[in-house]
């Protein structure tokens, strides 16, 4: 992960007027508007505003500390035992419990980064898991990594 791109935050209270790029209180009402569209119609046009909502946006994904107090992401299952990267577009979708450690606050891209990574054995993203969870799959995660590296 690229460290400059992503803010590390204790789970807590911050200053009302914090930087948009270290805060946990983000706000992402164009993508949140973008995936309840999708939800209704999966079609390519709202997918790819979906797309470019999300690539405006600093979303919230939790973690917790590995070697050296360095973050590392916290993955979810599902019922099949596949895993998946929690994204939140806002600390009102993050749930109360159980209590994550800390949040990262990441532009999309370096979401998307982890998401498509080989390495990374997950089947892909889901944006607010426990409301909207829409999920976002690898293989498209992979296509929107090759798309900015070509850019």
């Amino acid at each position: 992960m690229d460290e400059k791109k992503m803010a590390f935050l204790p789970f807590g209270g911050e200053d009302e007027n914090a930087d948009p790029q270290t805060t946990v209180k983000v706000k992402n009402p164009e993508l949140e508007a973008a995936i309840k569209v999708y939800a209704k119609e999966r079609s390519v046009d709202n997918l790819n505003d979906l797309l470019r909502a999300m690539q405006r946006s600093r979303v919230l994904v939790p973690a917790t500390f590995g070697k050296e107090a360095r973050p590392i992401p916290i993955f979810l299952k599902d019922k099949n035992q596949e895993s998946y990267l929690p994204v939140y577009t806002s600390i009102e979708q993050v749930p109360e419990k159980p209590v994550v450690p800390a949040l990262l606050n990441m532009d999309y891209e370096s979401v998307n980064k982890v998401g498509a990574d080989e390495k990374v054995n997950i089947i892909g993203i889901a944006l607010n898991p426990f409301t909207d969870n829409l999920i976002i799959k690898k293989e498209l995660l992979k296509k929107i990594a090759d798309h900015h590296e070509n850019r």
